[in-house]
């Protein structure tokens, strides 16, 4: 937990927000009024609705839970997974004592799981993409970061939105000596390369020592696997590990369905039971099921929900993802990929024993 709390007054604009946010590389920040917390406002936010100098931040706040510092670290970490934010304000007495970010918690991770099994696959670009288009490929896949390769193949980097966000803050091409720079506009950084976005990451091999690859992720905040394919894991994703006790069965556990009605839940329940029923009677040992699902567009009434999937079995670890604005026919689907894994590797297991 850091001590050192950067916040800023619910009165100032979302351009000085965004300036201290850069200056301090974070991507989230508390908003004080009359000294207590009103809430959160995030980069990302920021960068996918634009921004207008003078605008005032009370229009991107987002309220959030908080923790304590009395908190243990299993409540805690399902909290960060049920919201999916990266930091989160500590609390005691109504007063902000701290801040928690999910890459606190790596230090709490045994350092002897199978990494490997957290890890999901990248969504690349090359160094000689557009800022638009990373953008894009963020906001359509719901992920922050987008490793970017030469035209050889090779990882030389990677953006984030706070990357992205830093560029901004290049001068335009019509600014005049002495006259104080402004931010650039949004249609002015579309066209920017990605390339002066990059900043270096690590990149590993399939396999690596999981202590090894924990410590990079407290560095980098994220650690790109390469192994023929290209696979990235970050702190969020091994927060996972501190929430799934091991119980007898199959182990279920959904997150981020809190705010949903409960016909919604109760349908979720139906196809997820399913699901365990049919693993049940096709293979020996299913362990558990995770589903975190998460909410991040919005169109009028309407909701776009992705959902991650991660099952586990004796006969391996299968991970799926889908995105859509049914939440019902999106966990049928990410149902549907799990089970076409598990029928390939069955498969493959069977024809291992003919040999």
């Amino acid at each position: 937990m850091s001590k050192n709390v950067i916040s800023i007054n619910s009165d100032q604009t979302i351009h000085q927000a965004l300036e201290l946010m850069i200056k301090h590389d974070i991507h989230q920040l508390p908003v004080i009024e009359r000294g207590s917390l009103k809430g959160m406002i995030q980069i990302k936010k920021i960068i996918s609705k634009g921004f207008d100098e003078k605008t005032k931040i009370n229009s991107i706040i987002t309220k959030v839970p908080t923790v304590s510092a009395e908190d243990d670290v299993e409540s805690a970490a399902e909290m960060f997974l049920k919201v999916g934010l990266r930091a989160l304000p500590v609390m005691d007495k109504n007063k902000i004592v701290g801040i928690v970010s999910e890459v606190d918690f790596l230090n709490a991770i045994d350092k002897k799981i199978d990494i490997d099994q957290y890890v999901s696959e990248c969504v690349l670009a090359n160094t000689n993409d557009t800022v638009g288009k990373i953008k894009t490929i963020m906001f359509d896949h719901n992920i922050s970061r987008v490793p970017l390769m030469d035209d050889k193949g090779n990882i030389q980097g990677i953006v984030d939105i706070l990357d992205i966000a830093k560029i901004y803050g290049v001068p335009r091409n019509d600014e005049h000596h002495g006259k104080k720079l402004s931010w650039k506009k949004r249609t002015d950084i579309e066209s920017v390369l990605a390339s002066n976005a990059l900043r270096q990451t690590i990149v590993m091999k399939k396999g690596s020592a999981s202590g090894e690859v924990i410590n990079n992720m407290k560095k980098f905040e994220e650690v790109v696997i390469v192994n023929g394919n290209c696979f990235i894991i970050t702190p969020k994703d091994l927060l996972e590990v501190l929430v799934s006790k091991p119980k007898r069965g199959v182990y279920v556990q959904i997150i981020g369905l809190k705010e949903e009605d409960s016909d919604m839940v109760a349908k979720m329940d139906q196809a997820v039971e399913e699901f365990v029923q049919k693993m049940g009677k096709m293979i020996k040992n299913p362990e558990f099921l995770f589903i975190h699902i998460e909410h991040h567009q919005k169109q009028g009434t309407k909701i776009k929900y992705s959902m991650r999937a991660r099952f586990k079995a004796d006969i391996g670890f299968f991970i799926a993802k889908a995105w859509g604005w049914n939440p019902i026919e999106v966990a049928q689907e990410v149902m549907d990929k799990l089970e076409s894994e598990v029928i390939r590797e069955r498969g493959r297991i069977k024809d291992k024993k003919r040999r």
